[in-house]
């Protein structure tokens, strides 16, 4: 199973870094020519669920709005686009408000990583979502998960529901600060009527 686990993963990471090259421009103008789609990434071939990160991040995918209601649309954005595939997961980002794990509550539903303080980001929630779609078959009630680096623990609350209250979900993060807020975060997620 922890093999299984460490392919998923893999294939999350390769997913979201791995881009293609542009091709060699035949030109020697300079780049101020080039049109703003220029610097959208290329499609990896073969890679649907890429494509579709792609649409939905370069798109206009990203909404806004007031806490419950940002975080609605965005899991319906997600949906749209063929990111959220499965019901659990749609359930569980739309249990867990993201705005909730975010230091700026007005854009913690555009789909874009965020600063948290400390030099680090919480991830855009399309990953957020890849993630749980590729880890949902491991993530059944009863059994245990991980989140190393959990910074404001947002994907280690979305874990915890996941494996409901006879599994357990851990947060490991090193960055005392980050912990001490994600701690907060989860007591706030645990007192609202889920």
């Amino acid at each position: 199973m922890v093999a299984a686990i460490v392919r998923s993963l893999k294939h999350l990471l390769t997913c979201a870094h791995r881009l293609q090259a542009p091709p060699p421009s035949s030109s020697s103008s300079s780049s101020s020519s080039s049109s703003s789609s220029s610097r959208i990434p290329r499609r990896l071939a073969g890679n649907s669920q890429f494509f579709k990160m792609e649409n939905f991040t370069y798109g206009g995918g990203g909404v806004g709005g007031g806490e419950s209601d940002g975080n609605k649309a965005m899991v319906a954005q997600l949906q749209r686009y063929g990111i959220i595939r499965s019901a659990k997961v749609a359930e569980i980002m739309g249990r867990i408000d993201r705005g909730l794990f975010a230091t700026d509550g007005s854009t913690a539903y555009v789909d874009s990583p965020m600063q948290i303080g400390y030099n680090a980001t919480i991830s855009a929630p399309h990953m957020h979502a890849m993630c749980l779609e590729l880890l949902e078959p491991y993530l059944q009630p009863g059994m245990r998960a991980l989140d190393v680096g959990s910074g404001t623990g947002y994907l280690t609350a979305c874990f915890a529901l996941m494996v409901g209250s006879n599994g357990r979900a851990v947060g490991v993060e090193h960055i005392p600060e980050l912990a001490e807020f994600s701690i907060q975060n989860i007591q706030k997620v645990k007192r609202l009527p889920c």
